[in-house]
């Protein structure tokens, strides 16, 4: 089966923390400010807010085992040759988790709670709620310039100057095939350096294939401040315990790695959903 892979890790905020049970402090801004005279009287003004962000951790595993024989004949490091592989599948694993997490066991996604329409300054969406900015009334749901302009602004101009849009394949297939209207130019502008993301629309794009495909109802693309949206912890790096003996001709190697995340700051990434 040919993987999927996950820039989450290039992406989100990711920190080393020495417990399971870690809370984060988020300031969410708010404070104001005034003008006054040497002697003008000072009346007090609006405090900043905090908010808690608790992550939800689990165990992100595999269990593979090789036979004594494979361990005997094989000319070349089975456990390194084992570890890699699965270091892999647990990339693709965190990157669903990241986007679409129960917070059951594992991370809490993105998308776990249903974006809104609600606006940031409206105040009215839980934590862990991002908005979304409704698309075009394309026929079939396809991607269009104007949304994806619309969704650049709806971000706040101090998480829009680090700006990323990231969709997976399917989607960027479909943003590539956008034209501008008056010169017929790729609004697509591929990097001029190898190792540097292609842009649109003036920012960077980053193929995330957990995010959903473009399809009516679905949320397709992303754009803003991921570092700043998101926060994925690493109570444990890779671990692997060597188990020759549960089964009989067989070594077994359990590969472990304990994972927690959860939505920071839900202004700072908003979702384009197609209709």
């Amino acid at each position: 089966m040919k993987r999927k892979f996950s820039p989450v890790r290039d992406l989100e905020n990711v920190v080393q923390v020495a417990s399971g049970d870690v809370r984060f402090l988020l300031d969410k801004g708010g404070a104001s400010s005034g003008w006054v005279a040497e002697a003008g009287s000072r009346t007090a003004t609006n405090t900043p807010t905090l908010r808690e962000i608790v992550p939800t951790f689990g165990e992100l595993y595999a269990y593979p085992q090789t036979s004594e024989w494979l361990l005997d004949d094989a000319m070349f490091d089975i456990g390194a040759w084992l570890a890699e592989s699965v270091a892999e599948a647990f990339a693709v694993a965190e990157g669903a988790a990241v986007i679409s997490g129960s917070g059951s066991s594992q991370p809490t996604g993105m998308l776990h709670s249903i974006p809104t329409t609600d606006t940031d300054e409206a105040g009215t969406r839980a934590a862990a709620v991002y908005q979304y900015i409704l698309g075009g009334d394309n026929s079939p749901a396809s991607l269009d310039g104007d949304s994806l302009i619309d969704l650049i602004y709806s971000v706040n101009s101090r998480y829009r100057a680090n700006g990323t849009f990231v969709m997976n394949s399917t989607a960027a297939g479909s943003a590539r095939k956008l034209k501008d209207s008056g010169t017929g130019a790729y609004v697509w502008q591929p990097a001029l350096q190898q190792g540097q993301p292609d842009r649109l629309l003036g920012y960077p794009v980053v193929t995330w294939e957990q995010m959903p495909d473009v399809a009516g109802g679905a949320f397709p693309v992303a754009f803003g401040d991921f570092r700043r949206a998101y926060t994925l912890c690493d109570r444990t790096q890779l671990r692997i315990t060597v188990d020759p003996y549960t089964s009989v001709g067989y070594t077994k190697y359990y590969v472990r790695r304990r994972v927690g995340g959860i939505v920071a700051n839900n202004d700072a990434v908003k979702f384009l959903k197609l209709l």
